[in-house]
């Protein structure tokens, strides 16, 4: 990986870093910083199988309430309208 500074006159100086966190400036990765971030982001570890099961449910039922709220406006709107 890679951090990017930029200068005093608006220009970048590229620098090496090993950890992510000590980048202050853009970061720039490589093909081979693909193994860090697949095990920094997907930890497998971070949830309990209820709390998945529990977050699981909880985007499902958003997804059919506001469904059923758009269907609701809609039918009402065009109730409203037939008059």
């Amino acid at each position: 990986m890679f951090c990017a500074l930029e200068n005093q006159d608006g220009s970048y100086q590229l620098e090496q870093v090993i950890n992510p966190n000590d980048c202050t400036g853009l970061l720039l990765n490589e093909g081979a910083d693909l193994a860090y971030w697949i095990r920094y982001l997907v930890d497998p570890n971070m949830f309990t199988s209820a709390e998945y099961a529990m977050l699981f449910m909880a985007g499902l039922s958003t997804i059919l309430i506001s469904y059923l709220v758009s269907w609701g406006y809609g039918e009402v709107i065009n109730f409203l309208n037939q008059k």
